[in-house]
């Protein structure tokens, strides 16, 4: 889809950037893709964030959430970041706004609700008034094609 010379350059983007940049830049372009005008590119990642801890939490009915938290916690060590796992369930909300980083795996259940173990996190972040300043977060967000509102390429 992309012309040669774009291509070229989107490759080089890549090789020169890290995963944590991968899960930025994909966010980032699915934003736009889904119209959101207001994306921002993020402020400049000092040497402090960059060495910090990234939280991975998880929170799963069926397990496969935790494998893929797992999973991905277990890259970012071997990359040389201090990482803590831990499941929604145990995660202290009033925690977040200390965050530098955080990651959060999660899957739904029945008719696309959180999972049972997620649903105090998934209330407390829907309920904020304040944005969390500073905050870096992607999510994984897990699903069923067998479900008629799967959105299908989005997984």
């Amino acid at each position: 889809m992309l012309a040669p010379a774009k291509l070229q350059q989107l490759h080089a983007l890549i090789e020169q950037s890290t995963s944590e940049e991968w899960l930025w830049m994909s966010g980032y372009l699915a934003g736009l893709a889904k119209g959101n005008d207001t994306a921002q590119l993020p402020p400049a990642v000092s040497k402090a964030t960059a060495n910090g801890t990234v939280t991975v939490i998880y929170g799963t009915e069926t397990g496969n959430s935790k494998k893929v938290a797992t999973t991905l916690a277990g890259k970012l060590k071997q990359a040389g970041r201090k990482t803590k796992l831990v499941a929604a369930e145990q995660y202290k909300l009033q925690q977040l706004s200390a965050e530098e980083t955080v990651l959060i795996a999660i899957s739904t259940q029945g008719e696309g609700e959180p999972p049972a173990n997620a649903k105090a996190l998934y209330d407390y972040l829907h309920q904020l008034q304040t944005p969390l300043q500073g905050l870096q977060y992607a999510v994984v967000a897990l699903g069923s094609k067998s479900y008629p509102l799967f959105l299908p390429g989005w997984y």
